[in-house]
């Protein structure tokens, strides 16, 4: 067997398992703080392993019975796991995709036409170290890290337009490695509106929770993190449309990724990506960001 087919027989999928579960963005060591070191060292060091043990045995029982029911996609993975009741977690999960968008679709006609949005990517007081902040390893910053989740879930609400230019500003102030730890991105969208984007570590003060938003209409505001809606705003007339309460789970609790294991293990055998369109979208508006923040331009995004 070569080295390649090994690569990509054993380890490729362990990799492909742990981006899902843990994610890229959140591998900074601060949760191995918080999650294990109140134990003291030796017992943290424990319950590493145990969690390493726990996940690895979830990853190998994953992908054995996709293997062994022949899934592609996730309801093919579902429907034997969960028999008769694979239904429930169809509804569950549209249920909670619902409950936390209904405040923006109803905001479409209660604020009005959108003509300007504002994302949140910023850790406060915290954020990554050593590899993470080497461009060479980490192959970028803040706006790399957290500003492209802001990005992605703009598009997402604003019903996936098209961006045609991007101007940035970056800065390192709070590390000590090459990349940014600071950024402001502007995003003007074919739509007429456009977006801004704050990104960044460390920083003592950021202008909304991380991963909030806010929609700003002709006759109102829509806000994601506290979610809620803001109709007639600067009138004496304003009325506060409160949207649901989201609580911020572990971010490595399983429930939340089911969803995107199922859809890794579709893609690896064979099933096309969810990603083709808006994951590319997303990322050209991040390099456009690089771009202009090199050459202190604005600059149009690839299509």
């Amino acid at each position: 067997m070569s080295a390649v087919s090994t690569i990509n027989r054993y380890l490729l999928p362990g990799f492909a398992f742990k981006a899902v579960v843990i994610g890229g963005g959140y591998a900074t060591g601060r949760e191995l703080v918080e999650f294990f070191m109140p134990t003291g060292p030796v017992g943290g060091l424990w319950g590493m392993l145990l969690a390493m043990a726990m996940w690895s045995v979830i990853c190998a029982i994953t992908f054995r019975f996709a293997y062994a029911v022949g899934a592609t996609d996730y309801q093919g993975f579902f429907r034997p796991l969960l028999g008769r009741f694979d239904i429930a977690f169809e509804i569950i999960y549209f249920g909670f995709l619902i409950l936390v968008l209904s405040v923006f679709g109803s905001a479409a006609g209660a604020i009005g036409a959108i003509y300007r949005s504002r994302g949140c990517g910023v850790h406060i007081g915290w954020g990554p170290s050593g590899w993470f902040t080497e461009a060479k390893l980490a192959g970028g910053g803040a706006v790399a890290d957290m500003g492209i989740h802001a990005i992605d879930t703009l598009r997402f609400v604003l019903g996936e337009p098209k961006a045609i230019a991007v101007s940035a500003r970056t800065a390192r102030r709070f590390i000590s490695g090459d990349v940014e730890d600071t950024a402001s991105i502007r995003i003007d969208w074919d739509s007429g509106g456009w977006s801004e984007v704050e990104a960044g570590w460390w920083q003592p003060f950021a202008d909304g929770l991380e991963s909030s938003l806010r929609l700003y209409g002709e006759r109102g505001t829509a806000t994601l993190f506290p979610t809620a809606v803001v109709k007639g705003a600067g009138s004496e007339a304003a009325e506060t449309l409160a949207g649901p309460v989201v609580k911020k789970g572990d971010h490595c609790d399983p429930l939340i990724y089911a969803a995107q294991i199922a859809h890794m293990v579709a893609v690896v055998n064979g099933a096309p990506s969810l990603l083709d369109t808006c994951g590319p979208a997303a990322v050209a508006i991040m390099e456009a960001a690089y771009r202009s923040a090199a050459s202190g331009k604005t600059e149009e995004v690839s299509s």
